[in-house]
């Protein structure tokens, strides 16, 4: 096919699927102004665009089963904002769409013996990380044995299931330097385009049919959820992007590129603040702690401090009664994150339904209470009072309280491991590309620890996978040595 008929035939595909994108969700609305309409044209022809861009700058000589689970990666962000079909209270979207997809492609190159993953399967054969997540699900099926309610032990397992074989993924396919460079373009374009379609929310009060600001009155219809169906799922996303912003300006080597990261930074920031995601609040904070303590240099962080200091000094001694009063406004936000007399506050009622998940854990010898049981025992056994809220609302305390105190510990012991390696890929590698990717992900994880209590599950967020996914594999490749590798047609050689 010559280059004219080539490029006949791409615009031809995008504009199909401009039309048939347009027409869907025209279906889903149920007529859409002309407003409604330039702005999701608009995010189509983005969309299509980047695609178009990933195509030629990295899927162009790639093997088919990485294209597979790129796609997949990119489908995580968008979770099930964009609903394909509905049965028996199970919703079929894109991305589960894609992970059956990319099993029967794995299984079908497994049995023919494709080259390609072959090696792939060697390169991670029996490592720490695929075990450990071996081990989580061999003990969520064993729990069935003393759930009370089977059926939701099992849709938790099956969570828990498509989150770890993402993760498995992104070790398989996601092998050097340059594919991590991939997956950052992916986090930055991703993240660009949640936040603009979290501004659209804000200004417009356009919503998609997914989120909750559907049903609320009309003083709430600012709110921004973008693809999620909370303004605290939608919010813990942005603590952890915006340090890929934070990264990219920092970093950036062109003008271009710190805008973007300034911008990106500074958007999502916004939008926490309009979510009113106080745990989110300390998410930022934690994660800039960590970038000044572990990603800055002595003479950066001294630079830095100097520069504050002459900034924020003159601001405070001229402007006090502004700061104060921003102080107080940010002192009673996170005020309310206390538990007060009474027990009739949020957090006192977070407070009770903590009490109750150590009161099960012991009851159960440090076993759980089994995958997706947790709400039915705050329902019919608890000690402490919830006022009528049965949702933990805290990963970590889900993932405990599900189980049982071995998993935990495993899993906190794993994200150590993690942090650590990458305060050392981050101090001793200075190449541009390790740095992009390193800081990023060391403060996204210091962001993560506060970002994953404010979500009602985190189970089920695709995102809270992907990026742990991505600091294994990045972690991972840095370990064995293989950033030098070139990758050519799908193959991995030396150079």
């Amino acid at each position: 096919m010559n280059t004219y008929a080539k490029t006949k035939y791409h615009v031809s595909f995008i504009g199909l699927a401009i039309i048939l994108l347009l027409a869907y969700l025209g279906v889903m609305l149920k007529g859409v102004d002309l407003q409604k309409l330039f702005i999701v044209a608009f995010v189509a022809v983005t969309g299509l665009g980047g695609v178009t861009y990933i195509w030629h700058r990295w899927w162009k000589k790639a093997h088919r089963f990485h294209i597979a689970v790129s796609l997949l990666v990119l489908s995580s962000f968008i979770g099930a904002a964009v609903p394909l079909y509905k049965v028996a209270g199970f919703t079929i979207y894109p991305f589960r769409i894609l992970l059956a997809w990319c099993i029967f492609m794995l299984i079908g190159f497994i049995y023919y013996q494709n080259k390609y993953i072959v090696t792939g399967l060697s390169r991670i054969k029996g490592n720490i990380f695929t075990s450990f997540g071996g081990l989580w699900l061999f003990f969520g099926f064993f729990a069935l044995s003393w759930s009370i309610n089977p059926m939701n032990t099992i849709q938790d397992i099956i969570f828990l299931a498509s989150g770890i074989f993402l993760i498995y993924l992104i070790l398989l396919v996601y092998r050097n330097e340059e594919d991590y460079k991939e997956l950052y373009f992916y986090w930055i374009i991703m993240s660009l385009l949640l936040v603009g379609i979290g501004l659209i929310n804000h200004f417009f009060q356009i919503h998609l049919p997914i989120s909750r600001i559907n049903h609320v009155a009309q003083y709430q219809k600012g709110i921004p959820t973008a693809v999620f169906t909370n303004e605290n799922d939608f919010a813990s996303f942005l603590a952890i992007a915006s340090f890929f912003f934070l990264s990219l300006l920092k970093n950036g080597k062109s003008l271009a590129y710190k805008l973007i990261g300034l911008s990106g930074m500074v958007c999502s920031i916004y939008l926490i603040v309009l979510a009113s995601s106080r745990a989110n609040y300390i998410a930022i904070l934690l994660g800039l702690i960590v970038w000044f303590l572990f990603v800055l240099n002595p003479s950066q962080r001294l630079r830095l401090s100097l520069a504050g200091c002459l900034f924020f000094l003159p601001v405070v001694i001229f402007l006090w009664d502004k700061v104060s009063g921003v102080l107080g406004s940010v002192g009673k936000e996170l005020a309310t994150l206390l538990p007060t007399e009474g027990g009739g506050d949020s957090v006192s009622i977070r407070e009770n339904l903590l009490k109750n998940v150590t009161v099960f854990l012991g009851d159960s010898f440090g076993f759980g209470v089994a995958p997706g049981n947790i709400e039915l025992y705050m329902k019919k056994f608890q000690v402490y009072d919830t006022s009528g809220d049965y949702n933990v609302h805290n990963w970590w305390a889900e993932v405990l309280i599900h189980y049982g105190v071995v998993i935990f510990v495993g899993y906190i012991l794993l994200l150590l491991y993690l942090f650590i390696q990458l305060v050392k890929i981050v101090r001793t590698n200075h190449d541009q590309a390790s740095r992009y990717m390193g800081e990023a992900l060391i403060c996204g994880l210091g962001a993560f620890t506060m970002a994953s209590i404010s979500p009602n599950s985190f189970m089920a967020l695709h995102y809270n996978w992907l990026f742990i996914g991505v600091c294994i594999g990045f972690v991972y490749m840095k370990k064995k040595g293989e950033d030098h590798i070139v990758k050519t047609n799908g193959s991995i050689n030396h150079p």
